[in-house]
């Protein structure tokens, strides 16, 4: 569950690999249903958007569900790494927003009722949980969850209940 590399991972991959992964299948594989996918794995499939071109969400993380040859996303994450988290330090929120509501809309294309998704958003060693439903026809609510610190350490594992506190509130 700790971390597996260097504090200073500023590879986005490298973070994710090193820091997040270990956590989140900790948490989220202990459900036989769930699968998780990590680093530039893509979400469910294609859409097309306003101008018809492809768009491909990649989000740094995904936690999902698989019925047949049906991939359902249920939750997503994006992290940048403590080294990046100047660079644009909005547009992993905004990514993250396109991502569930695009997740959002699938779940409603294969008829599940009343569907909510999960969001994680990590820059550098802060991590923020976010859900987002479908309140009425094309109005989306995103809503932040928690906030919470990420341990370096052992002596940060007085955070770990925190995490998975928060972590386990995307599985409801």
């Amino acid at each position: 569950m700790l971390a597996t590399g260097k504090p200073d991972s500023d590879l986005e991959d490298s973070f994710v690999h090193n820091f997040i992964s270990n956590l989140f299948e900790n948490v989220f594989q202990t459900e036989s249903i769930l699968d998780t996918a990590w680093a530039n794995g893509q979400l469910g499939g294609k859409r097309k958007n306003d101008q018809d071109e492809e768009c491909h969400f990649k989000p740094d993380y995904a936690i999902f569900v698989k019925q047949r040859s049906l991939r359902l996303d249920l939750s997503c994450a994006e992290a940048k790494s403590p080294v990046n988290t100047a660079v644009f330090p909005k547009s992993d929120l905004i990514k993250i927003a396109q991502e569930m509501k695009w997740m959002l809309n699938k779940l409603v294309r294969e008829g599940v009722e009343t569907p909510v998704v999960g969001g994680v958003l990590i820059t550098g060693f802060t991590m923020y949980t976010f859900k987002m439903e479908l309140i009425d026809a094309s109005i989306y609510r995103m809503v932040q969850l928690s906030k919470s610190l990420l341990f370096r350490n052992f002596q940060g594992l007085v955070l770990l209940p925190t995490i998975v506190s928060n972590l386990l509130q995307l599985k409801v």
